[in-house]
């Protein structure tokens, strides 16, 4: 695979720039992209950064390091190199200025890699490390390659949010050792999956009986390959406390017609059909236990008991109204709380005698 190479030039406002350094020179990491000089080359530790940031979303640099440290151990030169594919390189741009004949240029930076702007938004944003997330030029990249994601569906939810499941997904794949940790894209690629699933617009998009949704749509879904045999498959629900338990006006969007969808869904096995997986387990990942505990009461109360172990909660309070980066992966993998008591997300079921990955 020959790597992508690119030339430029660039011009630079310098009282802009020195504006945007701090009191050692050292340039902001609030300051917006500003192309390198030199010859840029993608390396295969650049490949593997935009491929795990394609399949997760926003991570920061001490979980993508974590992803790449087979690669290279050196932290310091992964954030170096990090800051470059942010910078990237210069588009250069010659026009004929207005009333003259000489040529003149300008420069926007091409970049690999995004620090979104909300990031900053923060009381810790100066000492935690930098979130980054794929630019259209770092995807394009991978789709000549044939290298990204085909079945992520655009998203448009909040900044945060993204994050969040973002690092809930990353976490599940870093600790998922010594079983199989089974992405989106595998499981839309299996044999098993309907053409209809993998071709639709948003695959996740599930049917459900209600006459309010056509669909529930979750915001991931993974499984776990068992070392010693067996499946299991996850929907994801990403909650920050935004949506109303269960509310005495009717609502678009409530963590009850969630539960009431997903039971639909389990009570139905439309997992099966839509995905062509031999079972389901669904996920809340929330922010606070006290939000938490009234969830699991809700099911406790409402849903048949048949379900409650379908049903797992857990908090990260890392993602709450006063959010920060995790310094960590998550604990997805200690306990998680049910109707019924807690469970595991490697409690093995027993294993389908058809099962395949």
């Amino acid at each position: 695979m020959p790597p992508h190479t690119a030339t430029f030039t660039r011009r630079i406002d310098l009282t802009y720039l020195d504006f945007m350094k701090d009191a050692l020179g050292r340039r902001s990491r609030f300051a917006p992209p500003a192309a390198l000089k030199s010859q840029f080359q993608l390396s295969p530790r650049d490949w593997r950064i935009f491929e795990t940031l394609d399949r997760h979303g926003k991570l920061p640099t001490n979980y993508i390091y974590e992803f790449t440290k087979d690669i290279g151990v050196n932290y310091s030169f992964l954030q170096r190199r990090l800051t470059q594919l942010y910078n990237g390189y210069c588009n250069h741009v010659e026009h004929r200025m207005h009333g003259f004949e000489n040529l003149a240029h300008t420069c926007a930076a091409q970049s690999f890699l995004v620090r979104d702007f909300q990031q900053f938004n923060n009381l810790q944003a100066r000492y935690q490390p930098i979130i980054y997330s794929l630019s259209p030029l770092g995807h394009r990249l991978l789709m000549a390659e044939g290298r990204a994601a085909k079945y992520a569906a655009a998203r448009n939810d909040s900044f945060v949010h993204q994050f969040f499941g973002g690092c809930f997904g990353a976490s599940v794949e870093l600790l998922a050792a010594p079983h199989r940790f089974i992405s989106l894209e595998d499981i839309l690629q299996r044999d098993t999956c309907p053409a209809a699933t993998r071709n639709a617009a948003n695959p996740l998009a599930i049917p459900i009986n209600d006459p309010d949704a056509k669909h529930l749509v979750p915001d991931n879904l993974f499984g776990l390959a068992f070392e010693g045999g067996g499946y299991r498959f996850f929907a994801v629900e990403i909650d920050r406390n935004t949506e109303t338990i269960s509310p005495k006006k009717p609502v678009r969007n409530s963590i009850a017609k969630k539960l009431k969808g997903y039971t639909d869904i389990i009570a139905n096995r439309t997992f099966a059909s839509h995905f062509g997986i031999p079972n389901l387990t669904i996920l809340f990942a929330t922010t606070n236990f006290p939000h938490l505990d009234r969830m699991v009461s809700h099911v406790r109360e409402n849903v048949d008991a048949r379900y409650h172990r379908k049903f797992l909660f857990n908090a990260f309070p890392d993602f709450g109204d006063v959010w920060r980066t995790p310094r960590q992966t998550l604990h997805v993998f200690d306990a998680w709380k049910t109707a019924s008591g807690d469970t595991h997300l490697d409690a093995n079921p027993k294993p389908p005698a058809s099962s395949a990955a």
